[in-house]
């Protein structure tokens, strides 16, 4: 066959294909541009002790885009969401906070500067205080995830105060991680040291930068890619929970008494490895939405009544907003639905009085100190 001819099939070829392709890309764009979001995932292993879990990459700069907006992400060399790195060592006079929690704590669908840690910090500089706020939150991460980073790496930073934040999908989570479950007994007992759910797969394709520019860019990719995802997570929910009624989870505001009492055992176990290490425990619990949009509590009431004792303050985030401005904003209109810029501001507010109230505390005798934001 003439080689001209060959050429221009060839061509012809890639012609039709891009135009294909294009139109895959606009139709999705066309359909799909309130609820598709562009939020890849920049997730790699580490070496915590003797686990193996996730943690964002080091040293990256991406994007996530959705409706609503366009987000950029900064990770330090140790794979936080922040613009400098930290030592081990505390600086003299530093108050350091460590920020726990899942994809809501990490950011997603706000400015780095907007996260509630970020603003922490804002805060307490603005007061004088010289500080080190680290945001260690991560996509997808479980409670579980947080004990085992806490223990083997976060109380090497000598933190003053360890904040983490809660939220309704931490239950299965816990489960889906499998590094924790209970004995007959109750007792905490670690089941497995690797949880990497997607890494060497995300690790590949990191390497290809017409791949990471489709994860940033591409409807359409991100509609196959998070199908992929999603089927994958749903198999490993499955995988996670034996046979049996107690592991039954008929809605996703009911959760059974393993996943209640598994959950309690591990948010003791990190208010223990906080009160160890020297530092104050806040729990701060993330507000969900129910199915018509309505503010609720993301933890059930049961482990809220249970942890009370365990910590130093608890803010109930829904309690706080409900009745304010806030109220009909808390959450980002569409996408994931993470909390908004005012929430993270609101959380940050609080976390502040929290934190001068122990200070100021500090300098008063034992026996004339009150505890306001114990149970609240």
């Amino acid at each position: 066959m003439n080689l001209k001819v060959v050429g221009l099939r060839l061509t012809l070829l890639v012609l039709i294909t891009s135009v294909c392709l294009l139109a895959i890309e606009y139709t999705a764009r066309w359909r799909f541009s309130e609820t598709v979001t562009l939020f890849p995932r920049y997730h790699t292993s580490v070496k915590y002790g003797d686990f193996l879990i996730r943690r964002l990459r080091p040293n990256e700069t991406f994007k996530h885009t959705s409706i609503d907006g366009r987000w950029e992400f900064s990770t330090n060399s140790q794979g936080y969401r922040s613009n400098f790195d930290f030592s081990y060592a505390k600086p003299d006079q530093t108050l350091r906070v460590i920020v726990l929690g899942d994809s809501h704590t990490e950011g997603f669908e706000v400015a780095q500067d907007e996260t509630y840690a970020a603003q922490l910090g804002l805060l307490l500089t603005q007061q004088g205080i010289k500080e080190e706020v680290m945001n260690a939150g991560i996509s997808g991460f479980s409670n579980a995830e947080e004990l085992v980073y806490l223990e083997n790496e976060g109380i090497r930073y000598s933190p003053d105060f360890v904040v983490l934040g809660f939220f309704a999908n931490d239950l299965e989570d816990n489960l889906k991680a499998s590094l924790y479950s209970l004995d007959d007994k109750g007792r905490l007992n670690i089941q497995q040291k690797t949880h990497i759910p997607g890494v060497s797969l995300l690790n590949s394709y990191y390497h290809i930068p017409f791949t990471r520019w489709l994860g940033e860019n591409s409807y359409a990719y991100s509609i196959l890619f998070n199908a992929i995802w999603d089927t994958a997570k749903h198999r490993l929910a499955l995988s996670s929970r034996k046979d049996g009624e107690e592991y039954a989870r008929p809605t996703k505001d009911t959760f059974s008494s393993y996943e209640i009492r598994l959950c309690l055992a591990i948010l003791k176990e990190i208010s223990r490895v906080t009160h160890t290490a020297g530092a104050k425990f806040i729990l701060v619990d993330i507000p969900t939405l129910d199915t018509k949009g309505h503010l609720m509590a993301s933890m059930p009431q049961v482990i809220q009544s249970s942890i009370r004792n365990d910590v130093d303050a608890f803010i109930d985030v829904a309690k706080l907003i409900k009745g304010t401005p806030f109220e009909f904003s808390s959450h980002v209109p569409h996408g994931q639905r993470h909390i908004s810029k005012e929430t993270h501001k609101l959380i940050a507010k609080e976390l502040c009085n929290i934190i001068n109230t122990d200070r100021k505390k500090a300098t008063i005798p034992p026996s004339q100190r009150t505890d306001p934001y114990k149970g609240n």
